[in-house]
This record gives structure tokens, C-alpha cells and sequence, in this order.
């Protein structure tokens, strides 16, 4: 009889539908995990779809914020809204917030590095 090799030993296996696979990494569950599962599906069980709130993953609004710092402290920050930093929305926040802060804290346009 010829020598089978490991490939046509697993060719026979795939024919008839049977696979190798390699055993899942499972965190290991202890007896005090176990229990705390075990309350939490007891105290739960009679939840009906009232008791849930409906989400979406990473579906939420967004807020971006624009500010600054000074050498005399932190500057006001300001909202970009539309969540697109664009060259007129940064000249606007120049032109606003940052002349703002400026004034806030009386410092000189000719004597600041920006």
C-alpha cells in the first residue's frame, strides 16, 4: 500500500466535509465569574424591550473645538460647527476668537509670534 501524505489525508477529510481547527482562546471564567453571571441573569431575567434603550455604536454627534494658549493663560475656546476645519473657518476663528483672547488679555499683534 502507498505512503499517504499529510496533504492527501487532509484532501480525504475536506471531501467529506471535516475540518482541522485550532482550539479558541477563551478567557479563563473562575467560580466568583461565574456567580456574578449567574446574578446578573437572575436579576435580569424578566426584562422585556421597555427595560432597553436602543443605541447606535459610534453613530452620535461629534463636537470640535478650536482654542488657544497665551503666555498670560488659556484662551476662550470656540465651537466649529459644521465639524469641518476649512481656510474661512480658520481665518473666522483668527479673525473672532484669537482677536478676542488678544484684547482679553491686552497683548500686542506687533510683539506676538503666532
Amino acid at each position: 500500500m502507498p505512503k499517504k501524505l499529510p496533504s492527501d489525508i487532509q484532501n480525504i477529510l475536506h471531501s467529506v466535509e471535516i475540518y482541522a481547527e485550532t482550539k479558541k482562546k477563551k478567557p479563563l471564567l473562575t467560580e466568583k465569574h461565574k456567580k456574578a453571571r449567574s446574578a446578573w441573569a437572575k436579576k435580569h431575567q424578566y426584562w422585556t424591550p421597555q427595560h432597553i434603550d436602543v443605541t447606535v455604536k459610534h453613530g452620535g454627534g461629534g463636537l470640535m473645538l478650536g482654542g488657544c494658549i497665551t503666555s498670560e493663560g488659556p484662551g476662550y475656546a470656540c465651537q466649529i460647527y459644521n465639524g469641518t476645519m476649512n481656510s474661512e473657518v480658520y481665518q473666522e476663528i483668527l479673525g473672532t476668537s484669537l482677536q478676542d483672547n488678544m484684547e482679553y488679555y491686552g497683548l500686542n499683534w506687533e510683539t506676538s509670534v503666532f
